[in-house]
């Protein structure tokens, strides 16, 4: 029993060493990806996804050895489904909007297989740089940290020196706690990362269907402004019920 068990753990931990070094060889060679993953007449939309979920139990996993290592709120899980829910939805109204653009030669399954890769890749290279700069602000301010008034104790209260507490609203309790230099760091890096891998989509698209540069672009950008705004009134939503 426990070798089996030893065994599956192995076996598990081989399988997420996988998906790292595919999430490496979409974010940097994503031509050379595209072309030996996604191209040829079988298509393979069930591994597409079982990456993308994968990538999201990674990211999971990591924010959960965060909150209990600097003792931040369950929330913050509710907040971090916003990419999640981009990552997982996007692929869908990228096709549809360039269907509008009358773009020829693509397909549903092959631009979902396309974008759950390039999505959970995304997620891992963003939200893993995110947690990265988090762990080593949080971890040279751990007093301060840990001394903090906010509550709850979600991690944008903690970062912003307790200015803003919830997903996208003001509190007026402003501390001045010492944490909190990786925030702008961090927007650029988001702000980096949303940029790159709307190239790297761009990159796969063309080399498996064709399309071309700018017309995922316009694609992505369009889909970014229909989703932001539903989603964040979601996440807001589920927020204020878990936390009214």
């Amino acid at each position: 029993m426990a070798l089996s068990i030893a065994g599956w753990l192995v076996g598990q931990a081989r399988y997420r060493m996988s998906v790292l070094s595919d999430a490496a060889a979409v974010s940097w060679r994503p031509k050379t990806f595209a072309l030996a993953r996604l191209q040829g007449e079988a298509s393979n939309l069930a591994a597409a996804g079982r990456f993308l979920v994968t990538a999201i139990g990674i990211i999971l996993i990591i924010e959960a050895a965060f909150s209990l290592v600097f003792d931040t709120a369950f929330s913050d899980f509710v907040h971090h489904l916003f990419p999640i829910f981009v990552a997982a939805t996007g692929g869908f109204t990228i096709y549809l909007f360039l269907k509008l653009l009358l773009t020829r030669g693509i397909t549903l399954i092959r631009t979902l297989e396309a974008t759950f890769y390039v999505g959970g890749a995304a997620l891992l290279v963003m939200i893993g740089g995110i947690f990265l700069m988090l762990t080593v602000d949080f971890a040279l301010n751990y007093a301060s940290v840990m001394g903090s008034g906010c509550a709850p104790r979600t991690i944008m209260c903690l970062v912003s020196g307790n200015i803003q507490h919830e997903y996208g609203t003001l509190a007026d309790g402003h501390t001045y706690e010492s944490q909190g230099v990786s925030f702008p760091f961090i927007l650029l890096w988001i702000a980096v990362s949303t940029f790159y891998f709307t190239h790297v989509a761009a990159t796969a698209l063309k080399a498996t269907m064709g399309v071309a540069r700018w017309r995922t672009w316009l694609a992505a950008m369009a889909s970014l402004l229909l989703l932001a705004p539903a989603y964040l009134v979601l996440i807001n939503g589920i927020y204020r019920l878990l936390y009214s």
